[in-house]
């Protein structure tokens, strides 16, 4: 499991043959950690499950942002989870199930490990549009929404880029069974 003191990055130096690896860094430890995964393609905003037994993260090795997980932190085997395009994973606070945006819409798919490292099919929960807001822009590494510790709750960031910005709790919103079936 992975301990407090350590944590993961998408490296900000970019190296022009393998552009932006990811990277673990024990804080407590001097030295500059060492390479997760390093490819030809660009890796972005690692996130650690909350049992530390994976680690999801955004490639544009298809050529575009997709979303893949790894079990962590050996990196071996890794799985792409979005079918669609996808960017911005977090992980369901209470485990086996990751968040991602496609498109402007959020998914939700379940990762298992045993009997061995499988994702579900991608379910649609709501769209930016149903929230009155964009859930991502172009070029942007940030993600405009996060998920609350109960996994059913989502706050989102309505106006971003535009001078004010409001916070809108996307609550209820997952007890529909119009929203892609998931209650």
């Amino acid at each position: 499991a992975l301990s407090r003191t350590n944590t993961i990055s998408s490296r900000g130096l970019v190296d022009p043959e393998t552009g932006r690896d990811l990277w673990v860094k024990e804080m407590d430890k001097p030295g500059d950690g060492s390479v997760l995964l390093r490819t030809k393609a660009n890796e972005a905003r690692p996130r650690i499950s909350p049992d530390g037994k994976f680690v999801a993260y955004q490639s544009d090795a298809s050529g575009r942002w997709e979303v893949y997980v790894m079990p962590f932190p050996q990196g071996d085997g890794r799985i792409r989870v979005s079918t669609e395009g996808g960017q911005h994973a977090t992980w369901n606070p209470t485990g086996g199930e990751l968040f991602y945006v496609s498109g402007d819409d959020l998914m939700a798919v379940n990762v298992t490990l045993r009997p061995m490292l499988q994702a579900g099919r991608p379910q649609r929960l709501f769209g930016g549009r149903d929230v009155g807001t964009q859930l991502t822009r172009p070029r942007y590494l940030e993600a405009f929404y996060d998920v609350a510790r109960d996994g059913r709750s989502f706050v989102v960031v309505k106006g971003h880029g535009a001078g004010t910005s409001d916070v809108v709790v996307a609550d209820g919103l997952l007890t529909s069974a119009a929203i892609g079936g998931r209650k």
